[in-house]
């Protein structure tokens, strides 16, 4: 299959949109992303970030890796929605406290990639304060909760996770660990926590603001 050829002009304004709506500048955003400044400005002037910095923007715009970077070209279809239930909020550290059945509320989960579609128990927590800055407070993370182990998809990407030893719970990019069976763990404005072991990781199926 022939792959679909990428739109420099449109990828670039997407992201000098994406930077707009989070209200850095191009110094912040590259900051946030870990890279240069002058990384930032060529993007936004028709240079091709790698991969990883993709996904990273996807990310912070609530979309799917494709979605990003290649747009559609054309009027977007309706995304469906899911009725899902929020259980937690992430808190500074990008620590996950959850909540008491009691405290729980609905939100409306969007069904816009693959990964999305095949979650079976999808479920969102609450950022708070600046926890996940520049991501405002108040913005939604939604995951799959029937994940009950590391698998394959989980490396390099931003997921939900819990310690295997602690059994805090915690939103890391995964990277494998310097030993068997160990992890190491990237946050943002965190340090890295290096050779862990986890009991389960979820990536990130959406990140959006609140309705």
């Amino acid at each position: 299959m022939r792959e679909t050829a990428l739109d420099q002009t449109s990828l670039s304004e997407r992201i000098r949109s994406l930077r707009k709506s989070l209200g850095l500048s191009q110094a912040r955003f590259a900051a946030e992303l870990g890279v240069d400044q002058s990384n930032v400005s060529r993007w936004e002037n028709g240079a091709c970030p790698d991969d990883r910095q993709l996904q990273r923007m996807a990310n912070l715009a609530g979309t799917s890796l494709a979605a990003f970077r290649y747009g559609t070209g054309k009027p977007e279809s309706p995304v469906e929605q899911r009725g899902v239930t929020v259980i937690g909020k992430i808190l500074r550290g990008q620590e996950v406290q959850l909540e008491t059945d009691g405290e729980r509320r609905q939100v409306d989960f969007p069904v816009a990639s693959a990964l999305a579609a095949k979650a079976k128990m999808p479920v969102a927590l609450e950022i708070c304060e600046d926890a996940m800055h520049p991501i405002r407070p108040g913005w939604l993370v939604f995951y799959d909760r029937s994940r009950t182990k590391v698998r394959p998809d989980c490396m390099n990407q931003l997921c939900v996770l819990e310690l295997r030893d602690s059994g805090s719970i915690l939103i890391r990019e995964l990277r494998r660990g310097y030993r068997s069976d160990t992890y190491n763990l990237i946050g943002w404005s965190t340090k890295m926590i290096e050779d862990v072991r986890l009991a389960w990781a979820a990536p990130i199926l959406a990140i959006q603001p609140p309705a």
